[in-house]
Protein backbone atom coordinates (compact mmCIF):
# COMPACT_ATOMS: atom_id res chain seq x y z
CA UNK A 1 0.00 0.00 0.00
CA UNK A 2 3.19 2.25 0.62
CA UNK A 3 4.29 1.94 -2.61
CA UNK A 4 1.16 3.25 -4.32
CA UNK A 5 0.84 5.95 -1.83
CA UNK A 6 3.87 6.94 -3.39
CA UNK A 7 3.39 6.27 -6.60
CA UNK A 8 0.40 8.68 -6.51
CA UNK A 9 2.36 11.34 -4.76
CA UNK A 10 4.55 11.27 -7.59
CA UNK A 11 2.08 11.34 -9.94
CA UNK A 12 0.11 14.29 -8.74
CA UNK A 13 3.62 15.96 -8.16
CA UNK A 14 4.86 15.84 -11.58
CA UNK A 15 1.27 16.07 -13.02
CA UNK A 16 1.02 19.76 -11.22
CA UNK A 17 4.18 20.32 -12.06
CA UNK A 18 3.49 19.64 -15.85
CA UNK A 19 0.05 21.88 -15.51
CA UNK A 20 2.27 25.12 -14.26
CA UNK A 21 4.77 25.13 -17.02
CA UNK A 22 1.72 24.53 -19.48
CA UNK A 23 -0.02 27.48 -18.21
CA UNK A 24 3.44 29.32 -17.97
CA UNK A 25 3.60 29.28 -22.14
CA UNK A 26 -0.12 30.26 -22.42
CA UNK A 27 -0.22 33.61 -24.43
CA UNK A 28 -2.07 35.14 -21.57
CA UNK A 29 0.45 34.16 -19.13
CA UNK A 30 1.80 37.30 -18.17
CA UNK A 31 -1.44 39.19 -17.87
CA UNK A 32 -2.81 36.61 -15.68
CA UNK A 33 -0.07 36.83 -13.64
CA UNK A 34 -0.23 40.88 -13.61
CA UNK A 35 -3.97 40.95 -13.15
CA UNK A 36 -5.11 43.49 -10.48
CA UNK A 37 -7.47 42.35 -7.36
CA UNK A 38 -10.58 43.17 -9.67
CA UNK A 39 -9.54 41.71 -12.44
CA UNK A 40 -8.98 38.26 -10.44
CA UNK A 41 -12.56 38.85 -9.00
CA UNK A 42 -14.06 39.19 -12.78
CA UNK A 43 -12.33 36.20 -13.32
CA UNK A 44 -13.66 34.41 -10.19
CA UNK A 45 -17.26 35.51 -10.94
CA UNK A 46 -17.14 34.21 -14.73
CA UNK A 47 -15.45 31.37 -13.53
CA UNK A 48 -17.98 30.68 -10.87
CA UNK A 49 -21.30 30.97 -13.50
CA UNK A 50 -19.43 28.88 -16.03
CA UNK A 51 -19.03 25.47 -13.69
CA UNK A 52 -22.81 26.58 -12.44
CA UNK A 53 -24.00 27.06 -16.13
CA UNK A 54 -22.64 23.98 -16.88
CA UNK A 55 -24.11 21.63 -14.54
CA UNK A 56 -27.42 23.53 -14.18
CA UNK A 57 -28.23 23.81 -18.36
CA UNK A 58 -25.58 21.78 -20.44
CA UNK A 59 -25.65 18.36 -17.68
CA UNK A 60 -29.28 19.14 -17.14
CA UNK A 61 -30.39 18.69 -20.34
CA UNK A 62 -29.52 14.97 -20.78
CA UNK A 63 -33.28 14.54 -19.14
CA UNK A 64 -35.04 16.97 -20.62
CA UNK A 65 -35.46 15.75 -24.42
CA UNK A 66 -33.22 17.82 -25.78
CA UNK A 67 -29.54 17.04 -25.27
CA UNK A 68 -27.56 20.00 -25.10
CA UNK A 69 -23.52 20.10 -25.66
CA UNK A 70 -20.76 22.98 -25.64
CA UNK A 71 -20.02 22.13 -30.09
CA UNK A 72 -23.81 21.96 -30.93
CA UNK A 73 -24.47 24.90 -33.92
CA UNK A 74 -25.13 28.25 -32.52
CA UNK A 75 -28.41 28.65 -33.68
CA UNK A 76 -29.95 25.44 -31.52
CA UNK A 77 -28.80 27.00 -28.80
CA UNK A 78 -28.79 30.68 -28.93
CA UNK A 79 -32.07 30.46 -27.25
CA UNK A 80 -30.31 28.60 -24.23
CA UNK A 81 -27.03 30.92 -24.26
CA UNK A 82 -28.97 33.92 -24.43
CA UNK A 83 -31.09 33.02 -21.43
CA UNK A 84 -27.77 32.21 -19.04
CA UNK A 85 -26.57 34.85 -16.56
CA UNK A 86 -23.40 34.45 -18.09
CA UNK A 87 -24.65 36.10 -21.01
CA UNK A 88 -26.71 38.41 -18.89
CA UNK A 89 -23.47 39.04 -16.79
CA UNK A 90 -20.96 39.39 -20.35
CA UNK A 91 -23.81 41.67 -22.17
CA UNK A 92 -23.76 44.36 -19.38
CA UNK A 93 -19.49 44.37 -19.34
CA UNK A 94 -18.25 47.52 -21.15
CA UNK A 95 -17.90 45.88 -25.09
CA UNK A 96 -18.51 42.81 -24.49
CA UNK A 97 -17.57 41.81 -28.43
CA UNK A 98 -14.14 42.32 -27.19
CA UNK A 99 -14.06 38.93 -25.30
CA UNK A 100 -14.50 37.28 -29.28
CA UNK A 101 -11.74 39.06 -30.56
CA UNK A 102 -7.90 37.38 -31.03
CA UNK A 103 -5.45 39.31 -29.20
CA UNK A 104 -3.07 38.72 -31.92
CA UNK A 105 -5.18 40.90 -35.16
CA UNK A 106 -6.32 43.63 -32.97
CA UNK A 107 -4.84 47.07 -32.41
CA UNK A 108 -3.16 48.36 -29.45
CA UNK A 109 -5.12 46.11 -27.17
CA UNK A 110 -4.37 48.56 -23.89
CA UNK A 111 -5.96 51.66 -26.24
CA UNK A 112 -8.64 49.45 -26.80
CA UNK A 113 -9.66 48.55 -23.61
CA UNK A 114 -8.77 52.16 -22.20
CA UNK A 115 -11.48 53.29 -24.89
CA UNK A 116 -13.94 50.86 -23.94
CA UNK A 117 -13.83 51.36 -20.10
CA UNK A 118 -14.32 55.04 -20.66
CA UNK A 119 -16.86 55.23 -22.55
CA UNK A 120 -20.70 53.12 -22.14
CA UNK A 121 -20.91 52.50 -26.47
CA UNK A 122 -18.07 53.07 -29.09
CA UNK A 123 -19.27 53.13 -32.68
CA UNK A 124 -16.69 51.53 -34.88
CA UNK A 125 -17.26 52.23 -38.64
CA UNK A 126 -15.00 52.28 -42.16
CA UNK A 127 -14.61 54.89 -44.55
CA UNK A 128 -15.39 52.08 -47.72
CA UNK A 129 -16.19 48.61 -48.34
CA UNK A 130 -14.27 46.06 -47.41
CA UNK A 131 -13.71 43.11 -49.85
CA UNK A 132 -11.36 40.02 -49.95
CA UNK A 133 -9.43 41.59 -53.01
CA UNK A 134 -8.66 44.77 -51.42
CA UNK A 135 -6.55 45.80 -48.20
CA UNK A 136 -9.02 46.27 -44.60
CA UNK A 137 -9.48 50.42 -44.36
CA UNK A 138 -8.18 51.73 -40.82
CA UNK A 139 -11.62 51.48 -39.01
CA UNK A 140 -13.05 54.79 -37.12
CA UNK A 141 -13.72 54.75 -33.47
CA UNK A 142 -16.34 57.15 -32.35
CA UNK A 143 -17.02 57.42 -28.49
CA UNK A 144 -20.90 58.05 -28.10
CA UNK A 145 -21.29 60.06 -24.89
CA UNK A 146 -23.60 58.05 -22.25
CA UNK A 147 -27.26 59.65 -23.34
CA UNK A 148 -26.48 58.46 -27.00
CA UNK A 149 -25.13 55.16 -26.03
CA UNK A 150 -28.50 54.65 -24.27
CA UNK A 151 -30.80 55.96 -26.59
CA UNK A 152 -29.18 53.18 -28.88
CA UNK A 153 -29.24 50.49 -26.58
CA UNK A 154 -31.05 47.43 -27.91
Amino acid sequence: MRGIDSDVNEYTQKRASLIEAENALRFDAEAIAGATENEKRAAEIVNTLRVREVNEIWKASEGSGMLMHPDMGFLTVRGAIMNTELYRTIKKLPKGGLLRGHMNTMCDVEFIYRLALDYPAIHVRVGSRISPNAPLPLPEFKPLAPELALEYAN
